[in-house]
């Protein structure tokens, strides 16, 4: 009887699945056309985080555009943004096996455009 020699090790992939959703996602206004959103890296990632997907709609708007941060990025600046306007923004992260669910929506509001100054005039 005895034991039989081993067999060699065998290297097993699992297949990525989709992450779980970016955590503590808060928004800033910055600037009349600029918000700042952060967040936490997920707690299962399932693979390799290939980034994240920032979506952002104008409140009562049916529009939602879409910017992208990489995987390494925790804060990413939205601009081009209307002044003194309300936004909804969500987060997803994503891998090869898909994208997470959507974290909860954060609201913020941009500045308001501030005017320049005006040039003093002499009578």
């Amino acid at each position: 009887g005895g034991e039989s020699e081993r067999s060699g090790d065998v290297l097993v992939q699992t297949l990525s699945g989709a992450p779980s959703s970016p955590l503590s996602v808060t928004a800033e206004g910055q600037a009349p056309d600029t918000v700042v959103v952060t967040w936490q890296i997920p707690t299962e990632t399932n693979g390799d985080l290939l980034g994240y997907y920032i979506y952002y709609q104008v409140v009562g708007s049916t529009e939602t555009l879409r910017s992208e941060a990489g995987p390494d990025q925790t804060t990413y600046s939205i601009s081009g943004l209307r002044p003194a306007t309300e936004y909804v923004i969500t987060l997803t992260a994503y891998t090869e096996g898909g994208e997470s669910e959507r974290s909860g929506e954060v609201l913020v509001q941009t500045m308001s455009g501030v005017p320049s100054t005006p040039l003093s005039v002499t009578a």
